[in-house]
């Protein structure tokens, strides 16, 4: 019994007892590197303000990434988020991971992994297709996360684009 096997220890050492059999886990932070799910998808789809040239694109955007790390990208004028881009890279696994670290930090998927899978409720407010900025669906864990963010950018949402446009080859 595990009160009698600890009863003798002094205090410190009760409290380093039930430290050491305890191992619970924190929760990955922003920072921990967390392996994509084997479902990541991710759909992003950039229109630039007047003046945006500070991300690297100039130009609309659209980028699919499929679940076995096939790249798609369309970049000019004329994108349209409504058609397939072409192949254009296959992502390693840690390129793959380093994508779905950049998406959690920019927060476009809920990060609180009691929602089960299939519930109906969005984790951010479904926009109207913006004329700038940043839309984004990204399917994991059997749930698909939607969001859109009118220019500018914020930084961690800047980092993921920029990331993008690198995997695309400039």
């Amino acid at each position: 019994m595990l009160s009698v096997a600890v009863s003798g220890l002094c205090p410190f050492g009760f409290t380093l007892a039930l430290l050491t059999l305890s191992g619970c886990a924190a929760a990955p932070t922003a920072t921990d590197t967390v392996a994509a799910p084997p479902d990541f998808c991710l759909v992003l789809t950039y229109h630039p303000a007047r003046g945006a040239g500070n991300i690297g694109l100039r130009q609309p955007a659209h980028f699919v990434v499929e679940a076995d790390g096939t790249l798609r990208a369309a970049v000019g004028p004329g994108v349209d988020p409504g058609l397939m881009p072409p192949v254009t890279a296959r992502l390693s696994p840690p390129q793959r991971d380093r994508l779905w670290n950049l998406v959690r930090d920019a927060r476009l998927v809920d990060p609180d992994p009691k929602l089960e899978a299939g519930d109906p409720r969005p984790p951010f407010p479904l926009l109207q297709p913006l004329s700038s900025g940043l839309s984004t669906t990204v399917m994991a864990h059997g749930r698909t996360h939607r969001h859109a963010t009118p220019a500018p950018l914020n930084p961690g949402q800047a980092a993921l684009l920029r990331f993008m446009v690198e995997l695309r080859g400039g």
